[in-house]
């Protein structure tokens, strides 16, 4: 229903459910399984005056009509450039909560890619990540 009708998010919420939170259409929900991509042309355009709409109908053209300030293939969906959103949180590579807070597009995204991947809360707490494993030497300091 949000999804039709955006403007109401909100109007049936109670205990149980919060559109804001659970409801994709009001900003939240989880976007697994879903891919969006937002164009990052901003108001550039291509030698022949179009922006990145003109390549969802005409992908065959990427690259072809670029200027200094326009490169369809880095900047149109419809060319595979833009900026995608496929974070999927229960199997994101993430180490830190650093990068799921950057990569996630809302916070059951960020509540769902903390509990599939515990590691990346333990690096942030105690400074590792990537290929820095916490190893108990780390952590705990031996005594004589």
């Amino acid at each position: 229903m949000y999804s039709d009708y955006p403007g109401t998010c909100g109007a049936g919420d109670d205990d149980d459910f919060i559109a804001s939170d659970l409801c994709c259409a009001c900003g939240g929900g989880s976007t697994k399984d879903q891919q969006t991509c937002q164009d990052t042309n901003d108001e550039a355009l291509d030698s022949d005056g179009f922006g990145c709409h003109y390549y969802v109908n005409d992908p065959e053209s990427c690259g072809q009509y670029d200027t200094g300030d326009f490169e369809a293939n880095e900047m149109c969906c419809g060319c595979d450039g833009g900026r995608r959103n496929d974070f999927d949180p229960e199997n994101a590579e993430v180490s830190t909560v650093g990068e799921i807070l950057e990569n996630a597009d809302n916070a059951v995204d960020v509540a769902l890619a903390i509990i599939h991947n515990p590691q990346a809360v333990i690096n942030s707490i105690f400074g590792g990540g990537g290929d820095d494993e916490v190893v108990d030497e780390d952590i705990v300091v031996q005594r004589e």
